[in-house]
């Protein structure tokens, strides 16, 4: 966390671009398809855990006066799908918008997923063990925030998860359902960011920090009752035109009435979602 500090009071990243840099709609790639302020793309995935498959989003972009373009990205709603050839299905629909000249901040989401994480597959012959985490279930999460000073905003969200889990297996020609504890979360929470990007979306330049405390309990219908502390940092380096570096690193804590196997799902979820905002910049020409 000490280096994290120090990056962000050494933040003097030079933009030479006028006003904020192009979003998506500007990106030059064959990849997507564009009509307007609507942009649809395609991304190919493949992975040991999923298999191979294909996301496609798209997103309308709300038209923008030309003072509004130099004070605060442009609002959006967008729709994302996803399936892989081991019937790992999602979707998801989310809605972003800034107000007065970027002074406050909305982001609302809602998804569906039924995914099967292949944990150990056969060999190419067909032989060996298969164990599948199966996870099914619903999400839901909104946002408010607003700029305190400069590039720091503090807000509240409200997130909602209920997931049935279980584990399959296949060893030695046995079959076997293994149910585990389903996921069941409703929790308010306090977050504070730091956001010096370019764009928030398909960034070139600058650094994103973000700190929250989330509190579940039994009285919003939780099945557990626990806190959660956690932490983000993402930075992006424009080398060329072309290129961009980015890395990113993150911390999760929770505490209270919680079970370790919470604890450990907290933190995978955590690292999926980490790596699901660098599967989601995917389809840029620029690599990260």
């Amino acid at each position: 966390m000490f280096a994290v500090v120090a990056a962000i009071a050494d933040d003097r990243t030079t933009d030479t671009r006028q006003g904020l840099a192009p979003d998506i709609r500007g990106d030059e790639t064959a990849l997507k398809a564009q009509r307007g302020n609507l942009v649809a793309v395609p991304i190919p995935i493949s992975n040991p855990t999923l298999d191979t498959g294909l996301i496609a989003g798209a997103a309308y972009f709300y038209p923008q006066s030309e003072e509004q373009m130099k004070q605060q990205p442009a609002s959006l709603t967008a729709a994302a799908g996803m399936y892989t050839s081991n019937d790992s299905k999602a979707f998801a629909i989310a809605q972003q918008n800034y107000w007065k000249d970027d002074r406050w901040r909305f982001t609302g989401a809602f998804g569906a997923a039924d995914l099967r994480l292949s944990l150990l597959a056969p060999d190419e012959t067909g032989q060996g063990a298969s164990v599948d985490w199966r996870i099914n279930g619903t999400f839901l999460f909104t946002k408010l925030s607003r700029r305190i000073r400069g590039n720091w905003y503090g807000g509240a969200f409200v997130r909602a998860i209920d997931v049935n889990q279980s584990i399959n297996t296949d060893i030695s020609d046995d079959q076997a359902d293994f149910e585990i504890d389903d996921v069941k979360s409703v929790g308010v929470g306090l977050v504070a960011e730091y956001d010096s990007r370019d764009l928030p979306l398909n960034s070139y330049a600058g650094r994103h920090l973000k700190i929250d405390v989330l509190f579940n309990d039994e009285t919003f219908d939780s099945n557990q009752t626990y806190q959660s502390y956690s932490a983000v940092f993402r930075s992006y380096h424009r080398i060329a035109d072309s290129l961009v570096l980015a890395f990113d690193s993150w911390f999760c804590q929770p505490s209270g009435s919680i079970s370790a196997s919470t604890t450990r799902d907290l933190k995978t979820a955590m690292r999926f979602t980490s790596q699901w905002v660098k599967l989601s910049r995917a389809g840029s020409p620029r690599l990260r």
